[in-house]
């Protein structure tokens, strides 16, 4: 494997053990609320603001209907809402309703508080390193959405 290949594979596999770790779900929020974890990637997504159904299906790399039909399980959760867009009536946008509003920011709340508590057992420099490698990656992110016209497919794209 070359040495490309296999910086990945452990990036990925940490990825894994981190997520493992309960760090990165807030348990009780998305059992409570039975989301899956691209239910949560698109409530993060809609927490920017109204968003197209196929700007979501780009987005999360899924064909338009599912993620039509995700939306839906998320409007029958309370979670989010179908509105017309303001600009153009023919349009039916996605959006968050007060109830999956506060449930994005409970969620990043138990995020924050996952880490920090992580971060008490880790060094000031060590910290610095996890900022510095988090911007490395967010800047990959960018080149690869600038790429590919803005959509990123982080998931098969029939999921």
């Amino acid at each position: 494997m070359a040495a490309r290949e296999e910086l990945v594979a452990r990036i990925a596999g940490l990825s894994e053990s981190l997520a493992a770790s309960c760090l990165m779900e807030p348990q009780g929020l998305v059992t409570e609320a039975e989301l899956t974890l691209p239910q949560i990637s698109v409530l993060y997504t809609l927490a920017s603001g109204p968003a197209r159904i196929t700007n979501i299906s780009q987005a999360h790399g899924m064909a338009a209907p599912n993620a039509s039909n995700m939306v839906e399980r998320l409007v029958r959760k309370g979670l989010a809402e179908r509105v017309s867009d303001p600009n153009d009536r023919r349009v039916v946008l996605a959006r968050l309703t007060d109830e999956g509003r506060e449930t994005v920011e409970a969620m990043k709340r138990s995020d924050y508080l996952a880490i920090e508590k992580t971060a008490a057992f880790l060094s000031i420099d060590e910290l610095e390193v996890i900022a510095q490698a988090f911007e490395i990656m967010n800047r990959g992110v960018e080149r690869l959405q600038a790429a590919s016209g803005g959509a990123v497919a982080t998931q098969s794209p029939d999921r």
